[in-house]
């Protein structure tokens, strides 16, 4: 699903490369800061702020721990404007959030989608639009970055190893349950976490196709796997990618 060419991230990841001070570019590539992303997640815990994730039914694996959070009958919309201001406030947030644990992503990220730079939220509707995922739902966005944490997990490389009626599967079997969160349907949530839940898509694939050509794919999966768990309660090494979703195995 999530092999093309990243041509718009890679540029600008070597021109980060090449604005880093001469000793700072020998000991850390670009490359490493953006395969380091993966244990960065841990601590966003993005979706987890709005939601307790919990599959809709007993046969699928989840992570007991924490208080699950009750379903609402009342559902709210997901959808939203996204905007070049909303876009650059999304980059500056999560630079901020992230410079204290990781100063060297919290810089690559503010240089690499700095207006005139890299558009994450083209180089992510490239990908998963053509999967029927929409660029203004965050429901779409939170599913987009399932899958390819699933991908990363098992390793499914080559060309489209998923498709569209599987997303499908997985959109009905997590967007019911995203749109009756009220504090993801709260006012300017919905814009807020889509954009954030798109960055962080951009920055694992990058970050994946690194790790794949540097040999250090192994490290990258394991904290990818340990970010899903953390973050959603899912153990992607125990399901599969099913036409109705995600199975247990």
């Amino acid at each position: 699903m999530f092999n093309k060419t990243f041509l718009q991230i890679t540029i600008a990841a070597l021109c980060v490369g090449l604005l880093l001070p001469p000793e700072r570019a020998r000991a850390q590539s670009t490359d490493m800061i953006f395969e380091n992303s993966a244990t960065a997640m841990s601590g966003e815990a993005t979706a987890r702020d709005f939601y307790v994730f919990d599959f809709p039914s007993k046969k699928y694996p989840v992570t007991k721990t924490g208080k699950k959070a009750a379903v609402s009958s009342k559902t709210g919309s997901l959808l939203y404007t996204p905007t070049a201001a909303l876009r650059q406030q999304t980059v500056a947030s999560y630079a901020e959030r992230t410079k204290a644990t990781n100063p060297a992503l919290s810089k690559a990220v503010s240089q690499a989608f700095a207006p005139g730079k890299a558009d994450y939220s083209s180089v992510y509707q490239n990908i998963a639009g053509s999967f029927g995922l929409k660029a203004n739902d965050a429901g779409d966005a939170v599913v987009a970055n399932l899958i390819l944490s699933y991908l990363i997990v098992n390793n499914l490389q080559g060309n489209r190893p998923v498709n569209v009626t599987q997303v499908s599967g997985v959109q009905a079997q997590f967007k019911p349950k995203l749109q009756s969160s009220a504090k993801l349907t709260a006012p300017g949530m919905a814009a807020q976490t889509g954009e954030e839940m798109k960055l962080q898509f951009v920055i694992q694939q990058a970050g994946w196709q690194s790790a794949i050509k540097s040999n250090r794919l192994a490290a990258f999966q394991q904290n990818v796997w340990q970010a899903t768990k953390n973050n959603y309660a899912i153990d992607m090494r125990q399901v599969r990618l099913g036409v109705n979703g995600f199975e247990r195995k």
